[in-house]
């Protein structure tokens, strides 16, 4: 069975993933003055976790089609 790529699954998709990650975290500390979310960050931090594991590990989910699978 042919597996299909992703952007995301691509190594050009994990790099510009990893720099928008750094540019991201370098904005927030440059400018944690200007943000205050208070007692926020935890929550935004669990959910940030949840969307990263949805995204990274249901790449074998891709098809759907369940009847001639076994449960």
């Amino acid at each position: 069975m042919k597996e299909k790529s992703g952007f995301f699954r691509s190594r050009f998709g994990l790099v510009f993933s990893v720099f928008i990650a750094v540019v991201a975290l370098l904005l927030i500390s440059e400018h944690r003055a200007h943000i205050n979310l208070g007692g926020v960050w935890p929550l935004l931090l669990l959910i940030g976790l949840c969307l990263g594991m949805h995204l990274f590990m249901h790449h074998g989910m891709s098809d759907h089609d369940h009847d001639d699978r076994e449960h």
